[in-house]
């Protein structure tokens, strides 16, 4: 049989031939797809328009509110901080690490590149929830514990500040205690992660940004060859190799014009006219600059990202920016809003607490993430009742007003509401009963006025 170590499908682990196991160090610098190592972390993360592909996700997910919810008949409140530990930390921090919104950050990033990201739950011996934190998936192992038909998570912290964070999960943690997120996954355990699905693109565009790159090392100036018709001598083929390499030199450091003298024919001995050819394309004999925008567009198609969010503006109009902002929230944030919700509800709240509370993300925040659409949403839920006056104030930031802003507008005929759907005021300014009072006349019927 042969020396190296079995792989273990369940504990995830990796042979190698001379009998030694990967380290989390060694391979920390890599994506997984399913029990495969692919794909360079350095090498996603040198594309500028990667790079910032990932910033947009961080940013609009850590920017769009998340709250719990408590479960009431025809829908849900949100949970003051002061009611529930998970309220508390929502409202604050994760960990003595992180706030709630570097956490979200870190956490999407991952998923945007690997697809995959474990947070683990540390509570007292009560079960009081003290904290949460975010682990990176080349930190963790997973194996099943086939009693209990049970994922068991052992954790190895890396490094010193690995140790600091999150030491306090190594031991093997339940899947009650570590939630898994996963953004792709055909079997519910292994991501398929972008930086492997996306390889070729990125591939193609390094190459191309080398490509311009050695172009301008270059001074912009293509590989040329000279051909002589009738020949040459070895003698006057070195003499002129040499003055071509200086010559060009002089011509890409400081600007010298290029100037050759004139070379005799091998069998004649007289003048004869070199023929210019060019031997490489240029940046724009490649018509770079299309091909480079079309490029960097499949990578925002990849991670789902509208090319506008990375400053890409050729293909973006006034009129189309807005379904462009719909279509990205729909398909791409909530998604990934769904994702970390469901993967940490079984950690974060107990089976009891999951029949009455949930976590969400405001979703409507990111949709109306345009300020001036923002106040158009609100302004127009407020015309037609939907929200209290409050309701609308706290929304835009502003203090409320007291019991005096609990109440409802609607737009139609302006009548005013209370909570308790008692009329406060009707149209034209009339309060109930102003219509006949200080006098006893019966109000006049349009029948009776005609």
């Amino acid at each position: 049989m042969s020396k190296a170590k079995e792989v273990v499908i369940n504990q995830r682990s990796f042979g190698a031939a001379d009998d030694r196991l990967w380290t989390t160090t060694n391979r920390q610098d890599l994506f997984q797809v399913g029990y495969v190592a692919m794909g360079s972390r350095s090498a996603v993360f040198r594309l500028a328009i990667s790079l910032k592909c990932i910033d947009v996700l961080s940013r609009d997910v850590a920017k769009t509110p998340v709250y719990l919810y408590r479960r009431r008949k025809g829908g849900a409140e949100i949970v003051e901080p002061n009611e529930h530990p998970v309220a508390k930390m929502l409202a604050g921090r994760t960990s003595r690490y992180y706030g709630v919104k570097e956490f979200l950050r870190i956490a999407t990033a991952h998923l945007a590149t690997a697809s995959q990201y474990y947070v683990a739950a540390r509570r007292r011996q009560d079960g009081e929830l003290l904290e949460i934190q975010g682990i990176p998936h080349t930190s963790v192992s997973v194996r099943v514990e086939p009693k209990q038909r049970r994922y068991v998570y052992d954790v190895s912290p890396g490094d010193q500040h690995a140790q600091a964070q999150y030491s306090w999960a190594q031991g093997g943690l339940l899947d009650d205690q570590m939630a898994h997120i996963r953004l792709r996954s055909m079997n519910g355990i292994d991501p398929i992660a972008t930086s492997a699905v996306a390889r070729a693109t990125f591939d193609l565009l390094t190459e191309m940004n080398k490509f311009q790159s050695d172009l301008f090392k270059n001074g912009g100036m293509p590989i040329l060859a000279l051909t002589f018709p009738d020949g040459m001598t070895d003698e006057q083929y070195q003499r002129l190799r040499a003055e071509m390499a200086d010559q060009a030199r002089g011509a890409r450091e400081h600007g010298l014009p290029f100037i050759l003298e004139g070379n005799g024919s091998a069998k004649e001995g007289g003048g004869q006219v070199p023929k210019l050819e060019k031997m490489s394309l240029t940046a724009v004999d490649t018509d770079f600059l299309k091909a480079n925008t079309s490029v960097m567009d499949d990578v925002c198609r990849i991670y789902g990202v509208p090319p506008h969010k990375c400053y890409l503006m050729s293909s973006i109009k006034y009129d189309n920016v807005v379904p462009f902002e719909r279509a990205y929230v729909t398909d791409t944030l909530v998604p990934i809003f769904d994702a970390l919700t469901e993967a940490l509800h079984p950690v974060l709240l107990t089976e009891e607490e999951q029949a009455d509370y949930f976590l969400a993300f405001d979703a409507e925040a990111a949709y109306a993430a345009d300020p001036e659409q923002r106040q158009k949403v609100l302004e127009s839920k407020w015309k037609n009742g939907l929200l209290t006056k409050n309701q609308v104030l706290d929304e835009m930031g502003y203090n409320t007003i007291g019991e005096a802003g609990d109440i409802y507008l609607f737009s139609g005929n302006f009548v005013m509401t209370d909570t308790k759907n008692e009329v406060i005021l009707k149209a034209g300014g009339n309060s109930p009963g102003e219509e006949s009072a200080g006098s006893d006349e019966k109000p006049t019927t349009k029948k009776e006025a005609r």
